[in-house]
C-alpha cells in the first residue's frame, strides 16, 4: 500500500469533525488569536536509490542553528 492510498483510506474512516468541542477550546488570554489547537509535526525520511538519507542545510540566517544540516521538517 502506497502513502497516498494510506492517508485516502484514513480519511475516509475518520471524517472530520464539525469542530472542536466547546470544553476544547482555549479561555480567553490562554491562546493568541490565529492559534491552531490541533498540529502535526512531521520529519520526513528522504532517502535516494541507494538508500542513503537525504538532509537539509539550514539557511545561513536561520534564527535556529543556522548552516547545520538537519532532517527536513513541516510542521
Amino acid at each position: 500500500m502506497g502513502l497516498g492510498e494510506l492517508i485516502r483510506r484514513h480519511a475516509a474512516e475518520h471524517p472530520p469533525a464539525d469542530g472542536p468541542p466547546e470544553s476544547a477550546l482555549p479561555l480567553p488570554g490562554e491562546a493568541p488569536p490565529g492559534t491552531e489547537l490541533h498540529i502535526v509535526g512531521v520529519h520526513l525520511h528522504l532517502q535516494d536509490d541507494q538508500g542513503r538519507i537525504l538532509l537539509g542545510l539550514r539557511h545561513p540566517d536561520s534564527t535556529y542553528a543556522p548552516e547545520t544540516w538537519h532532517f527536513l521538517a513541516v510542521h
